[in-house]
């Protein structure tokens, strides 16, 4: 409201004073302060809608980032498992998570070539002789 007035005061004091020109009626001046004023309140509305939209994209990427994060880490524990069955599923894990994190992908690859060059060492009670 202050600022409508604030608005109609300045178009007020802009209207040219002992002009020959016929003054401008008080309700254009009401008009135009109040077509400022909606303007300035619509721009204003959408930075603030702007902002919020952008702190909620920011906080959906660290959740995901989160997410990835923590399936990478289980993964990585699988691939360390005794059991078979559990390393090859931290494989799977690992190939997918390769598949769905970009800025890491060469990451999981390069946990994936590094399990997989590591000597077998087959285990000496299990053997059947």
């Amino acid at each position: 409201m202050a600022a409508g007035v604030g608005i109609y005061i300045l178009f007020r004091s802009l209207a040219p004073q002992g002009s020959t020109q016929e003054p401008v009626p008080d309700h254009e001046v009401i008009r135009t302060a109040l077509a400022t004023l909606a303007f300035v309140a619509a721009a204003l509305a959408g930075v603030y809608a702007y902002r919020k939209q952008r702190l909620a994209e920011g906080d959906a990427q660290r959740a995901d980032d989160n997410q990835l994060a923590e399936r990478y880490t289980t993964a990585a524990d699988q691939l360390g498992h005794d059991e078979a069955a559990v390393r090859l599923a931290g494989v799977y894990a690992m190939a997918r998570l390769a598949d769905d994190w970009i800025e890491q992908r060469q990451v999981c690859i390069d946990v994936l070539c590094a399990y997989l060059r590591m000597p077998y060492e087959p285990d000496p009670a299990a053997s059947v002789s």
